[in-house]
């Protein structure tokens, strides 16, 4: 699972070629539920604590936590200067793609489109990317926003996102996608 992970994040995180290698710690305690993101290191809670399944392989907790560990630390590695909630963000898209939906992101979605109270993406990028009040919303919006960029311009799309990620969301989609920002949403909206 780690290596498969590794190999196909790699390519669409756009990696350099000599990246380090990472280190897996794995959690005993009580830091195990939230693990802190340390460079070079994939930091998971141990299967014992984060439960296995009946053929006795590690469960889908430990599975997404580790999807989403090695995302992170091959997007901080693209993008060193990366604010923590967009390196977050990256991990919550990879483990949803890689390792099985994050039924609580797929919900605030689901929610805040029925209701009508969807942010504009211009909102959600500042709030996680440029801290201007990071929320739950925000982040599904944004993982949302990567799964639309990887279906519509493949799969570096999100390489392309985190090495254009410096800037307001307009900036990133021009230099990134050659759409202005209002186009980008749009084009999100209806694929949505």
């Amino acid at each position: 699972l780690a290596e498969g992970a590794y190999v196909a994040l790699c390519g669409e995180l756009r990696c350099a070629e000599g990246s380090r290698p990472l280190d897996l710690r794995l959690l005993y305690d009580a830091q195990a539920a939230a693990p802190a993101l340390t460079p070079g290191a994939v930091t998971v809670a141990s299967p014992s604590l984060a439960g296995w399944q009946p053929d006795g392989q590690p469960g889908a907790a430990f599975r997404r936590q580790l999807v989403g560990q090695i995302a992170a630390q091959l997007a901080l590695a693209t993008a060193p200067d990366a604010p923590a909630a967009l390196l977050q963000v990256i991990g919550d898209w990879a483990a949803a793609d890689l390792a099985g939906g994050d039924a609580a992101a797929d919900e605030t979605m689901a929610a805040a489109l029925r209701a009508g109270r969807l942010l504009p993406l211009h909102r959600a990028w500042d709030a996680v990317v440029r801290g201007g009040g990071d929320s739950a919303l925000a982040r599904a919006e944004l993982a949302s926003l990567l799964h639309f960029l990887h279906s519509i311009w493949g799969s570096d799309a999100a390489g392309l996102l985190l090495q254009h990620s410096a800037g307001s969301f307009d900036e990133m989609a021009r230099r990134a996608f050659q759409v202005d920002g209002e186009s980008l949403q749009d084009g999100w909206l209806a694929w949505l």
